[in-house]
C-alpha cells in the first residue's frame, strides 16, 4: 500500500472517528520542515476554531519496504485512526483560548523564541524569513504556542514581521529574553542525561561518570539555542574550569567537551558526521560543524581543520 493511498483512506474515515466536533474538512497537509524536510500529515478544521492542527503521519507507520510501500498486514489502521483522533482531540481541546490575538504584534512579541539551523541547508526557507547570522548557521525566530504542557510553534516569517512593523534586531531582543524563560537552559552531564532518559535511578553503576555535559533546555525542544543565552557559554566554562568543545548533536541539544580531553579536533568533526549520518534525523540536523568556546576570550568558532 503507498502512503499516499493511506494518507487518502485516513482523510476518508477520520471523520467517523471525530464525531464530537463539527468538523469542516479533513485534508491531506504537506508542510516543510527544518533542512528542506518535508513532513506529511492530515489537516482537520473544526467549525468556529482558527486552529487547524496537522497531525504528521509518520510516527504512526511502520518501515516501508525498498520500494517504498507498506505492508497492509501490519498496519493498524483502525489504531491509526484512534491514535489520530486522541492526538487532535488534545490539540484542540489544550489550545490557547486567545489565539484570536496570535497575529496581533502586542501579544506575539511575548511569544517568540529563538531557533538554530544550518544556514547552507536552509537557504530556501531563510530567503522569506528575518535570520540573523551566526558563523555558519542561521538564528531563526518562532512563534510559541502552549498546547497543554507542550510546546507547538511557527516561522516568524518576512511577510508576518512587515505586518507587525517589527525589525530583526525587535524580533531578536524578544525572542532571546522569551527563550531564557520559557526555556531556561539545562547543563547536565552525559551519564546522568543518560540515565533520565532511561529512567535509571540515580545511584545506578552501569554507566561511569561522564567529563561531557549536554546543553538544551527544560522542553528538550530547539536547545541549541542555549548557546545564544546571555552568559551561559561562560557558566559552563566556569563548571569545566576551562575551554571546551560544541558539538552539534541536533537543533535540540548539543555535546560540550572539554579542551584537554582532545588532541585532535578532527576527531570530533568525524563523531559529528557519523552521529549525523547514522542516528540523527535529516530534519533534526544543525551543523557538520565542530566548534570552540575560548574561555580567556569568551568567545565562539569554528574549527575549520
Amino acid at each position: 500500500m503507498k502512503k499516499q493511498e493511506i494518507l487518502e483512506l485516513i482523510c476518508d474515515k477520520l471523520p467517523a472517528y471525530l464525531t464530537e466536533y463539527d468538523i469542516e474538512s479533513v485534508s491531506i497537509c504537506n508542510n516543510m520542515r527544518n533542512n528542506g524536510v518535508s513532513l506529511q500529515g492530515i489537516q482537520i478544521c473544526v467549525s468556529g476554531k482558527n486552529v487547524a492542527p496537522c497531525i504528521y503521519i509518520d510516527g504512526y507507520l511502520p518501515r516501508p519496504d525498498k520500494s517504498g510501500e507498506y505492508d497492509e498486514k501490519k498496519l493498524d489502521i483502525d489504531g491509526i485512526l484512534r491514535s489520530m483522533a486522541d492526538e487532535f482531540g488534545y490539540a484542540i481541546g489544550h489550545f490557547e483560548p486567545d489565539e484570536a490575538g496570535l497575529y496581533e504584534w502586542e501579544d506575539v512579541k511575548q511569544k517568540l523564541i529563538l531557533v538554530l539551523v544550518s544556514f547552507e541547508q536552509n537557504e530556501n526557507m531563510l530567503s522569506d524569513c528575518p535570520y540573523i547570522l551566526f558563523h555558519d548557521l542561521a538564528v531563526t525566530f518562532r512563534v510559541s504556542v502552549l498546547c497543554g504542557s507542550r510546546i507547538g510553534s511557527f516561522v516568524v516569517s518576512n511577510k508576518m514581521a512587515e505586518y507587525w512593523g517589527a525589525t530583526t534586531k525587535e524580533l531578536w531582543k524578544y525572542a532571546l529574553a522569551n527563550s531564557m524563560r520559557l526555556l531556561p537552559p539545562v547543563i547536565e552531564r552525559l551519564d546522568q542525561a543518560v540515565k533520565k532518559m532511561m529512567k535509571l535511578p540515580e545511584e545506578t553503576g552501569i554507566l561511569p561518570d561522564s567529563p561531557f555535559y549536554i546543553i538544551t533546555n527544560e522542553k528538550g525542544m530547539f536547545g541549541a539555542a542555549t548557546l545564544l543565552y546571555d552568559g551561559l557559554l561562560k557558566q559552563v566554562a566556569e563548571i569545566l574550569e576551562e575551554s571546551f568543545y560544541i558539538l552539534p548533536s541536533s537543533i535540540h541539544e548539543v555535546l560540550v567537551v572539554p579542551e584537554n580531553l582532545c588532541g585532535d579536533p578532527a576527531v570530533l568533526k568525524d563523531m559529528v558526521r557519523d552521529v549525523n549520518g547514522e542516528f540523527t534525523d535529516k530534519s533534526e540536523i544543525l551543523s557538520y560543524s565542530v566548534y570552540f568556546y575560548d574561555k580567556k576570550e569568551d568567545c565562539i568558532r569554528v574549527i575549520t581543520a
